[in-house]
């Protein structure tokens, strides 16, 4: 399995429709931490959002430069069409699983200017509902078994990998947030993991997927909308000084 993957067309509107907007709530903690927010607008400099996807991690990073641009397939992460010194930040949303960051960490450090900062970071759910024990047994017996993940490598970046790669593993966290869904946008969501779309891709129907992920879930709605926990890592790289 790789990032195609992603590249399906029921994946892409699935993204751009249902996926939880938790980026602008990920880029305030990024921005109490680098102070990047703080700069005015004609010193914030301009930002690169790796694995752009549909543009919601892109557009979420207007708070903390002037300039915003993202890469996906058509550019790779290990090969990057950008000028050297050009980035005050690059970010990378949900994307370092499927890329080859021995070859990224340098390349990044390469488009990063001397004082800039690499951000890694992940948003997923938890298997987990508020109030609701038995919707992890749900998540870990039903879905993870029938829609196993794909593999990947999902080791958030160690400072030995930075440390090859010319940069500075300066700090990170974890953060979790909860996220409303009711029934169907729930399951929504759920259409568009790489969990369901590796299923397709091995014979099974995304309408009986649908089907099955509705009727096994609607005990855990019931009543009405519920709250997903939902969260990941936050990574802060920066460029060893006088490494280019």
């Amino acid at each position: 399995m790789s990032a195609d993957l992603l590249a399906h067309a029921r994946v892409a509107r699935g993204y751009a429709r249902h996926r939880p907007r938790f980026h602008p709530q990920v880029v305030e903690r990024i921005a109490a931490f680098t102070g990047l927010a703080q700069q005015g607008p004609t010193q914030q400099g301009h930002a690169l959002d790796i694995g752009c996807g549909t543009g919601l991690s892109t557009e979420a990073l207007a708070p903390l430069s002037a300039h915003q641009a993202g890469v996906d397939a058509a550019a790779t992460a290990e090969c990057l069409p950008f000028a050297a010194g050009r980035f005050s930040l690059v970010a990378v949303c949900g994307a370092i699983n499927w890329i080859d960051r021995r070859l990224f960490l340098p390349e990044a450090r390469r488009v990063l200017k001397e004082r800039g900062w690499l951000v890694v970071y992940d948003g997923a759910e938890r298997g987990a509902m508020v109030g609701r024990p038995a919707f992890a047994r749900w998540y870990g017996d039903h879905y993870l078994k029938r829609y196993p993940r794909p593999p990947r490598d999902e080791r958030p970046v160690t400072p030995e990998e930075a440390a090859r790669g010319g940069l500075d593993f300066v700090h990170s966290e974890d953060y979790t947030l909860e996220w409303p869904f009711d029934l169907e946008s729930y399951v929504a969501f759920m259409m568009t993991q790489s969990n369901i779309t590796a299923a397709v891709e091995r014979g099974l129907a995304a309408e009986t997927v649908r089907a099955d992920l509705l009727s096994s879930l609607k005990p855990h709605f019931s009543p009405g909308q519920q709250r997903l926990l939902f969260g990941g890592y936050i990574c802060y790289l920066r460029p060893q000084t006088g490494n280019r």
